[in-house]
């Protein structure tokens, strides 16, 4: 039996279908792949704050401006010159994939934000793994990644959820 919280009301019954997170292996990368890294980094950006900004349009439009809130704070978080700048130097100066700059970077600042004394500030760094999950998932995409088949009926069980492109 699993234990969690429902996203949706009222009671379902069904086959479990459990999306587990893939363990991501450090990839080195040669110097001369650098700059593909970070033209990778840069298109998958542009892909997320366009994701962003049209989630935070239809949740604005069909559910109010507090509830679209949080798609405005993952752009932010885009954005963030730090955050930007930690990933790159990252491929740059060790030489590993997108992947692997961007998991290492928020782990790091997830622990940084689960150490701070404010309870406001220690929840941001949900936002972070909520932004790195999206980036991987376009990256995922892009990679050509094999569409999920869930069987009719299923319950989807995930550790945690991150907001799709939603559509009304």
């Amino acid at each position: 039996m699993f234990k969690g919280t429902s996203i949706s009301r009222g009671i379902a019954r069904g086959p479990a279908y459990v999306l587990a997170q893939q363990a991501l292996h450090a990839a080195s990368i040669g110097e001369g792949d650098v700059g593909r890294e970070l033209s990778r980094f840069r298109e998958v950006l542009a892909e997320a704050e366009s994701q962003l900004s049209a989630l935070n349009k239809n949740v604005r439009e069909s559910i109010g401006p507090s509830a679209a809130e949080i798609f405005s704070a993952h752009v932010l978080i885009l954005k963030d010159p730090g955050f930007l700048q930690k990933i790159s130097l990252s491929i740059e100066q060790h030489r590993v994939n997108l992947e692997t700059a961007l998991s290492e970077t928020v782990e790091q600042m997830s622990q940084a934000f689960s150490k701070l004394q404010d309870p406001y500030f220690r929840e941001r760094a949900a936002d972070v793994r909520d932004v790195a999950r999206r980036i991987l998932s376009i990256i995922a995409s892009k990679d050509g990644a094999k569409v999920l088949e869930m069987p009719e009926g299923a319950i989807v069980v995930v550790q945690c959820y991150v907001p799709a492109i939603w559509t009304p």
